[in-house]
C-alpha cells in the first residue's frame, strides 16, 4: 500500500486540484511509524499561501492532501478547496 499525496490551491473563488500521485519512499517510512489515522488528512502550505498572496493581490491557500488511495487524497482535496471557498 502507498500513501498518495493530491495538491491543490484556491485562489478567490477559483479551485485547482492536480491529479494525485504516489509518495514511495514515504509510504514505506509511515507504514512502519504511524497509523494511517496519523498521517491521513489535509496540510495547509501556510507560507506558500502568504506569498503568493502577497504578489498576486489575491486571497491565495496552498495545500496537499494525504491518504491510502488516489481517489480518497482527491476526495480531501476537493472538500478542502470547497471548504475554503465558502470561507
Amino acid at each position: 500500500m502507498h500513501y498518495w499525496v493530491c495538491h491543490g490551491h484556491v485562489r478567490g473563488a477559483e479551485i485547482e486540484v492536480w491529479p494525485p500521485f504516489p509518495l514511495i519512499a514515504a509510504s514505506r517510512l509511515a507504514h512502519r511509524d504511524h497509523p494511517i489515522e496519523e498521517v491521513e488528512g489535509v496540510e495547509t502550505k501556510e507560507k506558500e499561501s502568504e506569498l503568493d498572496s502577497i504578489v498576486s493581490g489575491e486571497v491565495v491557500h496552498h495545500f496537499f492532501a494525504y491518504a491510502t488511495s488516489s481517489g480518497r487524497a482527491t476526495e480531501l482535496a476537493d472538500a478542502h478547496a470547497r471548504e475554503l471557498v465558502a470561507r
